[in-house]
């Protein structure tokens, strides 16, 4: 594993390219943002002007989420623009690359991409074929009634198996993406609930549709390389509707958002439409450093 730094003082990269200066009010969609902290993670306030203690961190790439179809707006896009986009919100919250990675408070582990969602090429045709089983089987039925032979319910009952088989296969896809961006501890709220609110039903709509994500695990660095134990000290998780957008303008916008929330425990999904602000483009200088001899932790939700 590498871990990406640059001087302190300096965004991590920064935006490489020329990023769009604007970004589209016409989306009409919403920036998703879940983060939690560990109980134990506070934050003293320094300065006259009630600054957070700043921290320091290094930055370490997790995995890449390719999707269901390919995309190449978010192929295109490296993992050291996103980086740099992440460092530039960062900073907002006073987190700021190490000077000398050795003494770094935190390590930042990125997983980018977007979800995998279930497509079912067939369905018209496989809900055609279930209305004509059903009419089928009523009509045997009627004709049983009059005298006919008994109705045999093997051809509707396949096809009622085949079809619960691909919503069991939807809803398994569906909760993985709950966990990935953040969205299962809301929604476990909502199961006693009798009837289905306009939050839940929006929340589904989102984990059926491709979404572009990025999430940040913060670990303790120095309990990581002294000690070898992975303790987490905040998760941030932001998305995005993938449909009609690029990836490289829907990463600003998520940042935009979540720069708000990072290393802060949020009980709810916070939901905002996409900003419109305007980004300034700089360059930083980056090293690479060799990381720990372990792998990346897959991004766990928080319990």
């Amino acid at each position: 594993m590498k871990l990406a730094t640059s001087a302190l003082g300096r965004v991590v990269c920064l935006l490489l390219a020329a990023l769009p200066a604007r970004l589209g009010a016409q989306w009409g969609e919403y920036v998703t943002v879940s983060s939690t902290a560990a109980k134990d993670y506070v934050r003293p306030v320094v300065g006259k002007n009630g600054e957070l203690r700043p921290e320091s961190y290094v930055v370490a790439e997790g995995s890449f989420f390719g999707g269901s179809t390919r995309d190449a707006g978010l192929e295109k896009v490296p993992f050291t623009e996103v980086v740099a986009t992440v460092g530039r919100s960062l900073a907002r919250q006073n987190y700021f690359p190490a000077r000398d990675p050795k003494l770094s408070d935190l390590l930042i582990l990125v997983y980018w991409g977007t979800t995998t969602v279930e497509e079912d090429p067939n369905k018209q045709l496989n809900t055609e074929m279930l209305n004509g089983a059903v009419a089928g089987y009523n009509a045997a039925v009627a004709a049983a009634a009059e005298g006919g032979p008994p109705p045999d319910p093997g051809p509707l009952n396949q096809i009622l198996s085949e079809r619960d088989n691909d919503v069991t296969s939807a809803n398994a896809v569906a909760a993985y993406n709950a966990k990935l961006l953040g969205y299962a501890t809301t929604l476990r709220k909502k199961e006693d609930d009798v009837n289905v609110s306009t939050q839940e039903r929006t929340l589904r709509e989102d984990l059926a549709e491709e979404r572009y994500f990025i999430v940040l695990l913060a670990y303790d660095y120095k309990a990581l390389m002294q000690d070898h134990v992975r303790r987490l000290r905040w998760t941030t998780r932001m998305s995005v509707s993938a449909s009609g957008v690029n990836f490289r303008a829907s990463l600003v916008a998520m940042n935009q958002m979540a720069a708000n929330y990072f290393g802060k425990q949020l009980d709810d999904l916070q939901r905002a439409p996409v900003s419109t602000k305007e980004g300034k483009v700089e360059i930083g200088e980056m090293k690479v450093v060799d990381g720990p001899a372990a792998g990346p932790t897959p991004p766990a939700v928080k319990k």
